[in-house]
């Protein structure tokens, strides 16, 4: 009696995990036919721009999770080659168009950052790198693409050392745009219970991706078994929204903002330092510019969902706010080819231009990258740009 009444629950239960599994199952694939919801002002910013919002869902999933690969030297990697209508990627693993043709006598300009300079909501045309391409002449210079969403000067230290040794590009100038994820990886740092002392000294990985490309890496190994279950899967998804949502102000408390303002300012200065030393090593010029966000603007008249971007990164913008002050103040800095943007988008016109805090439209990216030109135009030849 004793046995049966056992089986009956054993059997309920593998009942009700199945019927479980199918229903995560059912809710995953509406998912994925349906895509996520997109809130007006982001329906308006893609439409305007001419970006098909279903298609950049899908690809930006592909390369960034489901074909995303393990990188042990800059943690994770997109997938080489890859061909889609948002974007593309060369055999390398870069956002870089595959009917480019490298011109030997030209110089090429690397540029380098994380999904601001790679351009998460930006066409392949309208990315920082192709808009300062436009004025430039082909023939005398040409822009390359390097940057990878939420790589931080610490990816960044290593893709330049493999960049560099790649005599297929053959980079002579070398831009980074960094600052976003400085801060927001190190947010992540703070909200994550597994401490490592050498996330304070080269930086804090994005686990995200960084997850889905070990997970990648062991399926391609035939290790593990290939189906996943839903339930795990959903349950991940909601693990990563709990430690995105924690609230700041559990894990940053007042009497230690300085410290970690230090901490974020030490990892980026020692990590440009050591780009600059390898970049003079190779006769390659680096350029680093501290870069703008909704949170660094003083003097705009904000809009309705401005305003409650700001709201919900109260406590960020407060830290953000300290960062910016250290890095003006940054002695270190000086003596490298250094320049501050964290005020640019002060110049913004009226009306929406921020899909979050830091993610923008293609006439935001044109701002900066028509300030990126005035820099480059320090340093290459008058020739080189196009006649005004």
């Amino acid at each position: 009696m004793k046995s049966r009444k056992l089986a009956i629950v054993v059997s309920t239960m593998v009942v009700s995990i199945l019927l479980l599994e199918l229903l995560a199952l059912i809710g995953i694939q509406i998912r994925e036919i349906t895509g996520p919801i997109v809130p007006e002002v982001h329906k308006m910013l893609f439409a305007r721009d001419g970006i098909d919002a279903r298609d950049r869902y899908r690809e930006m999933k592909l390369v960034y999770q489901q074909q995303t690969t393990l990188e042990p030297y800059r943690w994770f990697a997109l997938p080489k080659a890859f061909h889609g209508n948002f974007l593309t990627t060369d055999d390398y693993g870069f956002r870089i168009a595959p009917n480019t043709r490298l011109n030997r006598r030209s110089k090429t300009i690397g540029f380098f950052g994380g999904s601001t300079m790679f351009g998460v909501t930006s066409s392949q045309a309208t990315t920082i790198p192709a808009l300062v391409a436009e004025s430039l002449k082909p023939e005398l210079a040409q822009t390359y693409d390097f940057s990878i969403g939420a790589y931080s000067t610490s990816n960044e230290l290593m893709t330049f050392v493999q960049v560099s040794r790649l005599k297929h590009y053959d980079v002579k100038y070398a831009v980074f745009y960094d600052g976003v994820n400085e801060l927001a990886r190190y947010i992540e740092k703070l909200q994550d219970p597994v401490r490592d002392p050498f996330h304070e000294i080269i930086g804090y990985p994005y686990n995200t991706s960084l997850r889905a490309a070990a997970k990648n890496y062991v399926n391609s190994t035939g290790l593990q078994f290939q189906y996943e279950p839903a339930l795990v899967r959903i349950w991940e998804k909601i693990e990563a929204r709990i430690n995105r949502n924690k609230n700041l102000n559990y894990v940053l408390s007042e009497d230690d903002i300085e410290r970690h303002v230090e901490t974020i300012y030490r990892i980026y200065a020692n990590n440009v330092l050591d780009i600059d030393a390898l970049a003079r090593s190779r006769n390659i010029q680096a350029i680093f510019i501290w870069q703008p966000t909704l949170l660094s603007i003083k003097g705009r008249d904000f809009t309705d969902s401005e305003r409650e971007m700001l709201r919900s990164q109260a406590t960020a913008k407060k830290l953000s706010d300290k960062l910016n002050a250290r890095i003006q103040r940054g002695t270190e800095l000086k003596g490298l080819k250094f320049y501050d943007f964290s005020d640019k988008f002060d110049k913004l016109s009226a009306g929406e231009h921020f899909y979050d805090y830091c993610h923008v439209d293609a006439d935001a990216n044109r701002l900066i990258a028509t300030h990126i030109v005035e820099v480059l135009r320090k340093f290459l030849p008058s020739d080189h740009f196009q006649g005004k």
